[in-house]
């Protein structure tokens, strides 16, 4: 379970309560978590939220409560009625194969943080199925080109605000999606972060791609830019 350790070790700095679950066919099976023994299954159809976030492979808020997380894993996370919980998939060659979940208040859950976490798992998930990691899975710069801090921060950008858009409009997300209408569903919020990253990172000439489309195309579109619509204006760069 060295993976899950790694998640979870990556988690606790970003929520009060974490736990990671692989996902096993119709089942979740805690790998990792302070409160459960790693091994016990629970049902997907059994924790709503978690079904949705598995079949959509987009982060859900819910309620930390039996109706949404199921009576089991509210019994052995000892969720709390209050807090909400945050749902975040691991997506590995177009399925969702792990779960990071997170519990506290909006203060107290960085939701930004652990999205990347899961994007990052996902990239590495990948390339360990094609054998081209070693052993460990957050050997992060074995995968990933070694970049420059300034595309780094470029790249981070992208992910937190198209991050924002999936977590916090997923409904919105999901129904224009349908509709093959991204960029009009979310023009306003589009428009304000394009020209946010024209300014930090394109405004001096430099050579960095532009990471927000990228990034919208990838994970907002789900690789399907005619989702994006035909009115959207395309990369910056």
């Amino acid at each position: 379970m060295e993976w899950a350790s790694a998640l979870m070790d990556g988690m606790e700095d970003f929520t009060p309560k974490a736990a990671v679950f692989s996902v096993q066919g119709s089942s979740l099976r805690v790998e990792m978590s302070r409160t459960a023994v790693p091994g016990e299954e629970i049902l997907l159809k059994d924790a709503p939220a978690f079904a949705g976030a598995v079949a959509s492979m987009d982060p859900v808020i819910a309620a930390a409560t039996p109706g949404e997380i199921s009576l089991r894993l509210c019994d052995i996370l000892g969720a709390a009625a209050g807090p909400r919980s945050y749902i975040f998939p691991v997506i590995s060659k177009a399925r969702t194969v792990a779960v990071l979940y997170a519990e506290g208040s909006r203060e107290t859950v960085d939701c930004n943080a652990i999205e990347l976490l899961a994007t990052l798992a996902g990239v590495i998930w990948d390339a360990k199925s094609s054998g081209n990691v070693p052993a460990g899975l957050l050997g992060i710069q074995s995968v990933i080109p070694a970049l420059s801090d300034e595309q780094l921060r470029a790249q981070q950008f992208a992910r937190v605000k198209v991050a924002e858009l999936r977590l916090y409009r997923s409904d919105d997300v999901k129904q224009a999606r349908s509709d093959r209408a991204l960029y009009s569903a979310f023009q306003q919020e589009i428009d304000r972060d394009r020209e946010q990253y024209r300014s930090q990172f394109l405004s001096n000439g430099s050579s960095i791609a532009d990471y927000y489309h990228v990034e919208l195309v990838r994970t907002l579109a789900n690789d399907d830019p005619s989702l994006l619509g035909t009115d959207y204006p395309g990369p910056l760069a």
